[in-house]
């Protein structure tokens, strides 16, 4: 599933970092065996519906993490730096 910014489930109960699948095997390829990276990716193809059905708002995780934090953190309605005072 293509994941638009900000996008969300019905209610936003939750907050989802999304990644399409060469990001996800990219990152686990060398972490885990080939048969727990088959389940994983099996997993993985319905990951983003699944969690837009119970109310995700999915953040695309695929760009630099600096990004997805500044992405989370305004969809949030949070600080983007803790006020010093």
């Amino acid at each position: 599933m293509a994941v638009k910014p900000g996008q969300r489930g019905a209610g936003q109960e939750s907050t989802s970092l999304s990644v399409d699948e060469e990001a996800a095997r990219r990152r686990l390829v060398e972490r885990v065996t080939d048969d727990e990276l088959q389940r994983v990716l099996a997993w993985h193809t319905n990951v983003d519906a699944d969690n837009l059905r119970f109310g995700a708002m999915l953040i695309d995780a695929n760009r630099p993490v600096a990004d997805v934090v500044d992405h989370l953190l305004t969809e949030l309605d949070l600080p983007l730096w803790p006020d010093p005072t």
